[in-house]
């Protein structure tokens, strides 16, 4: 045969070779290879993957040739078991650092919860407890501010100042400025205006 006759062996209306296959002319002829991927003798081609390629695990075709394993396999085709002692030690490490990370995050909550506390109770108030007017502590508190019952305590040394019938603040009558210049005071003892 001559060359420019074998070309026309190799060309596609012939379908001498799959389609999945390259065409070659040689001194004898032609022959048929498959492509990469693919087995076969040239004139027949199969994918490798439709071949059971992947042993223990899922056959990707493109973009290229490729195994998914399946959970405990490795390898290119999928074919080497992993040893079971060590996928357990890693998911072992695995509880361990999740462990210590989420005692250390609940370790910082409860300093950040312990100083809140503290420092709160260290917080000055805003109306102290205890005063100084002319020498006399004053201490006060809600039940010494309007008592029906009053009893004078060792420091009260001032005068009362009744506003409504049994009912009496403490120390305000030695404070008068509190008394007569509060502008927003409007005479009921229970009744604070800004």
């Amino acid at each position: 045969t001559s060359k420019s006759e074998c070309k026309f062996l190799c060309a596609p209306e012939y379908h001498n070779c799959h389609s999945a296959a390259t065409c070659a002319i040689t001194a004898n002829g032609f022959t048929c290879t498959c492509n990469q991927d693919f087995q076969g003798d040239g004139t027949n081609c199969t994918h490798m993957c439709d071949l059971g390629y992947c042993v223990y695990g899922s056959c990707i075709k493109s973009p290229k040739l490729s195994c998914q394993c399946n959970k405990g396999y490795t390898g290119t085709q999928c074919e080497v078991r992993l040893d079971p002692s060590k996928q357990s030690q890693k998911q072992n490490e695995t509880v361990i650092i999740a462990s210590v990370t989420a005692g250390a995050i609940l370790m910082i909550l409860a300093i950040l919860i312990v100083c809140c506390v503290v420092r709160a109770r260290k917080r000055p108030e805003k109306y102290p407890r205890q005063s100084e007017y002319t020498g006399a502590p004053v201490m006060m508190d809600k039940q010494s501010l309007y008592n029906q019952s009053f009893a004078p305590g060792p420091y009260d040394n001032f005068s009362m100042r009744s506003y409504s019938p049994g009912a009496s603040y403490r120390g305000v009558a030695t404070m008068p400025e509190i008394g007569y210049d509060n502008t927003g005071y409007g005479g009921d003892p229970a009744v604070y205006q800004a």
